[in-house]
């Protein structure tokens, strides 16, 4: 079938020398080693933008959307529990069965 001591292509050498890496300033160097942020650390000024009050008005956009749909929910469904048809009338617990 095949033969195994075929010779493999090679491949090319590198043509571009690399710089070596470079060391980081020590103590008596213009940079010193960063040190990392934190909460304790961090200041926070006031928020003069507005984007909080924003946000506030529309949580509460949100949360009124949301008990709307859940009354509506509630008073369709109460329109399916209290048919004259249904065996267990009046009962809420149906709708987890």
């Amino acid at each position: 079938m095949g033969d195994a001591t075929k010779p493999t292509a090679t491949l090319p050498k590198a043509t571009v020398a690399l710089s070596p890496p470079t060391k980081p300033l020590t103590a008596g160097g213009v940079a010193a080693k960063p040190s990392k942020p934190d909460l304790a650390t961090a200041e926070t000024g006031p928020d003069e933008t507005g984007a909080e009050t924003f946000t506030n008005i529309l949580a509460g956009v949100g949360l009124a959307a949301a008990i709307i749909v859940l009354s509506l929910q509630l008073n369709l469904a109460s329109v399916w529990i209290d048919a004259e048809d249904n065996e267990s009338e009046g009962g809420f617990s149906q709708l987890l069965d």
